[in-house]
């Protein structure tokens, strides 16, 4: 469990499908660049539904979300990163990627929850 999972279990919503209280889920579509490492990683992701050459898509509960958006902002975060993309250039195309990805998952973290007020 990361840090934000407390505020997450806090706010996850239910649904229920043929009798069971299941977790809602979204789908999202992530570059396939971070995509593919956040998910080698083994990090939560959600359950994979498609693997493209541009963009992977998802099925994330708010909570994978979350941790994706988290991974997200922490590799496009160009000050941290500058330096060691100088020693690895492979670095700077996942770091761009993120940035796509981060912006993706914000707008859709940010409409989930206009949804959810509304």
């Amino acid at each position: 469990m990361n840090y934000i999972d407390h505020e997450v279990e806090k706010e996850a919503k239910t649904q229920v499908i043929h009798g069971i209280r299941t977790r809602m889920r979204y789908e999202v579509r992530v570059p396939a660049i971070f995509a593919s490492d956040h998910y080698d990683r083994e990090l939560p992701s959600g359950e994979l539904l498609e693997q493209g050459k541009a963009y992977y898509r998802f099925y994330c509960t708010i909570a994978d979300l979350k941790e994706w958006l988290d991974d997200a902002e922490f590799y496009s975060d160009r000050s941290h990163w500058s330096d060691v993309c100088k020693d690895d250039p492979s670095l700077l195309s996942i770091c761009r990627s993120a940035e796509r990805a981060r912006k993706v998952l914000r707008e859709t973290i940010k409409r989930i929850q206009y949804n959810e007020a509304t």
